[in-house]
């Protein structure tokens, strides 16, 4: 049985309000799939608002014109196990190291992981834009 956490409903109700005051007013801008509110319900209901707010806190801050946005489920939930057994390339340890692009580590140079390299454009792309070209109008 789970124990009522009065907090986290606070918290809960605080995104329920955003989702439906402040957010119609932007449309839908999010670059991240499920989007910023989504994730933050979904991390709270999990989660709990203590363990839920850096997450919420973390993704908000990466949700900018610079990130190239994507799927970006939270921790810890059936969604995020079944993705990285599904993208293994996706899933990092805490000692694995940042992929260094100056050593002749082969795995580096998959197509996968320079597509994530900012800037970087497929040769055989047509895109000539910013990595936000998908969002939209502003």
């Amino acid at each position: 049985m789970r124990r009522f956490r009065p907090l986290t409903w606070l918290a809960i109700g605080f995104v329920k309000g955003w989702r439906a005051l402040i957010s119609p007013l932007y449309g839908d801008v999010c670059k991240y799939q499920p989007s910023c509110s989504t994730y933050g319900l979904r991390a709270l209901q999990v989660h709990g608002v203590f363990r839920a707010t850096p997450m919420i806190i973390w993704r908000i801050l990466r949700c900018n014109p610079w990130s190239h946005g994507g799927y970006d489920p939270v921790p810890g939930t059936p969604e995020a196990r079944q993705w990285r057994e599904l993208h293994p390339e996706t899933a990092r340890s805490k000692n694995e190291p940042i992929h260094d692009l100056t050593d002749d580590n082969p795995r580096d140079h998959e197509p996968a992981l320079r597509k994530s390299i900012p800037g970087y454009t497929d040769p055989g792309s047509t895109h000539t834009g910013t990595p936000s070209h998908t969002r939209g109008e502003n």
